[in-house]
């Protein structure tokens, strides 16, 4: 298996280790550890729902940027990370769109939430992927 085949089959599970990361912060400050194992179900419950979704944009969004990034040279962690964002943002906008928020400011939280979870996929896709290509540096472009 190639790096970027492995790099698309794990990079799309930051987006649900990260809103399991945000949904249990929360709970252990104010609750303490006694919810944790009943908390465990929805572990399975996000990644039923989290999963098809992160591996649907991968797919559908993920492989033509990525091909498009690599034919213009821009296999570059800056590259991948304001690609990250900005398929974060398109994602985070539709959710937020569809979740129909009540205030101004769900709305804007959903859309950040999205694009944090965008830019951390395209750093998690270049450190397994592209780090360690021919031509490709930290900074630099070819």
């Amino acid at each position: 298996m190639s790096r970027t085949t492995f790099a698309f089959f794990i990079a799309p599970f930051v987006p649900a280790a990260l809103f399991i990361i945000l949904i249990y912060i929360p709970v252990l400050v104010f609750n303490g550890a006694d919810l944790l194992p009943a908390m465990t179900y929805s572990w399975f419950i996000l990644l039923m729902f989290a999963m098809p979704v992160s591996y649907g944009v991968s797919v559908v969004i993920g492989i033509p940027a990525f091909l498009m990034f690599k034919h213009f040279g821009w296999l570059t962690v800056q590259g991948l990370l304001i690609g990250g964002s900005s398929i974060g943002l398109l994602v985070g906008l539709i959710g937020a769109l569809l979740s129909v928020p009540s205030k101004p400011l769900e709305f804007i939280t959903i859309v950040l939430l999205f694009i944090s979870f965008g830019t951390a996929t395209g750093y998690v896709f270049w450190r397994l992927a592209c780090k360690s290509l021919p031509g490709v540096a930290d900074g630099a472009s070819r």
